[in-house]
């Protein structure tokens, strides 16, 4: 039975954050609870650019307050399979990632 013998673990799927690029901040929600099967607490961040159209950055909680359609990008973006909103995005862009920057630096 090789069913088990390729499984290539989610972790591994790891996305260079130019592939996804930078968006224009839409608004933010609250993650979901569970996040790969462990307690989360996070900040949904729905996002969108031409390359992509509308998805969301899925972060641990952020205090932060960004301003509609100010450019932002992920920091160390991974694929997310998100059971919630998944349906409502591209697959390809449903990201979990360590936080959201400002592009330009600003902090």
């Amino acid at each position: 039975n090789r069913k088990g013998k390729y499984k290539m673990k989610i972790e591994n799927f790891k996305f260079n954050p130019e592939a996804i690029g930078k968006a224009n901040y839409v608004r933010s929600e609250k993650a979901p609870a569970i996040i790969e099967g462990k307690p989360f607490e996070g900040t949904r961040h729905i996002v969108m650019n031409g390359k992509h159209g509308m998805f969301s950055i899925i972060t641990p909680k952020d205090m932060a307050t960004y301003q509609v359609n100010e450019e932002v990008e992920a920091i160390e973006p991974t694929f997310l399979e998100d059971y919630v909103e998944g349906t409502n995005f591209s697959a390809s862009t449903n990201v979990l990632a360590k936080g959201l920057k400002r592009v330009g630096g600003n902090k």
